[in-house]
C-alpha cells in the first residue's frame, strides 16, 4: 500500500513540476515580447549617461579619462555589453562587461588618444562611442543601443561646454 502511496506522490509532483514549468515558460514569453516591442518602437533597454563628453587640449594632454555609467534597464535581466569607438583616437576600458538592472551600473573610462594633437583642426574634432548589448540567457541582440557623443575641442572658435546628459540615463539611441 505504502508503495502506491509512494508512487502517487511522485506522480502528483511530476504533474506539479510540468504546471509550475509551463507558467514559467509562458511568463518568458510574455517578457520577451514586451522586450521586443519596447525595442521597435525606440525605447532604449540600455541606460546611458551623460549622452556626450567633452574635452580640452590640456584633458588630452594630461591623458585625463572621463567616465560613462552604462546599465541594463530591466530589473534582473543580464545583459552582456559591448563598447565600441568609432574612431581610433578614442580609448574605452572595459570594452566587455555585463549587467543586470538599473542597479548594477558600470563605469566606463573614456579618454582621448594624444595623437588627436597632431591633428591639422584647430576646431572641434567628433566621435562617438557605442554601446550594443545581447541578452545573456538567449544570446539575443538588445533592439537598439546607445551612443555617447566625444567632442575634442582643439582651440580655435569652438567652444564645449561641461559635461552633456541628464542622467535620466538612455543617451542616443538609434
Amino acid at each position: 500500500m505504502s508503495a502506491i502511496l509512494g508512487t502517487e506522490k511522485l506522480k502528483n509532483s511530476n504533474e506539479g513540476g510540468k504546471a509550475m514549468r509551463k507558467k514559467v515558460l509562458v511568463i518568458s514569453l510574455c517578457v520577451v515580447t514586451v522586450i521586443s516591442l519596447m525595442g521597435m518602437r525606440g525605447c532604449s533597454l540600455i541606460g546611458v549617461t551623460p549622452a556626450t563628453l567633452n574635452f580640452t587640449v590640456e584633458d588630452v594632454q594630461n591623458e585625463k579619462s572621463q567616465k560613462v555609467l552604462v546599465w541594463s534597464k530591466l530589473p534582473l535581466w543580464k545583459m552582456h555589453f559591448k563598447v565600441e569607438c568609432e574612431d581610433d583616437w578614442v580609448d574605452v576600458n572595459p570594452v566587455e562587461f555585463d549587467s543586470i538592472g538599473p542597479w548594477d551600473r558600470e563605469s566606463v573610462s573614456v579618454k582621448v588618444n594624444t595623437s588627436v594633437l597632431e591633428s591639422t583642426n584647430t576646431g572641434i574634432l567628433e566621435s562617438g562611442v557605442k554601446i550594443s548589448a545581447k541578452f545573456a540567457l538567449t544570446g539575443q541582440e538588445v533592439p537598439t543601443s546607445a551612443n555617447v557623443a566625444i567632442k575634442v575641442n582643439l582651440g580655435g572658435t569652438g567652444q564645449t561646454g561641461g559635461n552633456g546628459g541628464d542622467g535620466n540615463g538612455g543617451g542616443n539611441t538609434q
